[in-house]
C-alpha cells in the first residue's frame, strides 16, 4: 500500500466520485439486467493503491451512492462492497503476496511463451473477477437481499447469473487493459508519478 499523503487522498476522492457517477448514470440497461461500469475506478484503485484504499473507496462509493440516490443505506451491502474492493486489491495489487504468488506460478507455467506476462495478467484478472462474482454477486449479495428485503432467491438469481456471464469476460478484458495500458501511461504523468 502506498503511503498516505495529500495527492493520494485526492486520487481516492476522485475515484470514489467516479465510482458513484458510473454506478448511477453510466451503464447499459437491458430488460432483466443493468450493466454498470463502476468497477473501473475500483479496479484502478486496486491495482494502483492497494487493497485497503480500494476497500475504503468501494465502501464510501456505495454509502454515498445509496444515500444520494436511494435515500437509505443498507449497511450489509456497504460491507459487501468493501469486501469486494479488498478482494480486488488482494488479487490485483502488484505488492500483494497473493498477486505475487499467482504471477510467479503462472510465469513458470508459461515460461516458454514470449507473451507469458500477458497470459499471467489475463489469468489473474479472470481469477479476481471470478472470485468477485462467486463470493459477492452470487453468494453474499443474494443472501443479504433475501434476508433484508425478503426477496425470493428465484427473483434474485435469474438476472444475476445472466449478468455474471456477461461481466466475467468484459471485466477480465477491461482489467487487463487497465493494468497493461492505462496505469503504465498514467504513471508517466506528473500527477501519478510521485504518489
Amino acid at each position: 500500500m502506498k503511503k498516505l499523503n495529500t495527492k493520494m487522498l485526492a486520487i481516492c476522492g476522485i475515484l470514489t466520485a467516479m465510482t458513484v457517477v458510473l454506478a448511477e448514470f453510466i451503464g447499459i440497461n437491458l430488460p432483466m439486467i443493468q450493466i454498470s461500469f463502476n468497477f473501473i475506478p475500483i479496479v484502478f484503485a486496486a491495482m494502483y493503491l492497494g487493497p485497503i484504499p480500494c476497500c475504503i473507496i468501494a465502501a464510501l462509493a456505495d454509502f454515498i451512492g445509496a444515500l444520494l440516490f436511494q435515500g437509505s443505506v443498507n449497511p450489509f451491502i456497504t460491507i459487501i462492497s468493501a469486501l469486494m474492493g479488498l478482494s480486488y486489491g488482494i488479487f490485483l495489487y502488484g505488492g500483494s503476496p497473493i498477486n505475487k504468488g499467482l504471477k510467479a506460478l503462472l510465469l513458470k507455467v508459461f515460461h516458454n511463451s514470449k507473451n507469458s506476462e500477458k497470459f499471467a495478467a489475463v489469468i489473474i484478472a479472470f481469477i479476481a473477477v471470478l472470485v468477485d462474482i462467486i463470493a459477492f454477486t452470487l453468494i453474499l449479495t443474494p443472501i443479504t437481499l433475501h434476508l433484508y428485503y425478503n426477496l425470493s432467491y428465484a427473483v434474485i438469481y435469474a438476472p444475476r447469473v445472466l449478468k455474471a456471464l456477461i461481466m466475467l469476460p468484459l471485466e477480465t478484458v477491461v482489467i487487463f487493459l487497465i493494468g497493461s495500458q492505462l496505469i503504465p501511461r498514467l504513471k508517466k504523468t506528473s500527477f501519478l508519478k510521485k504518489v
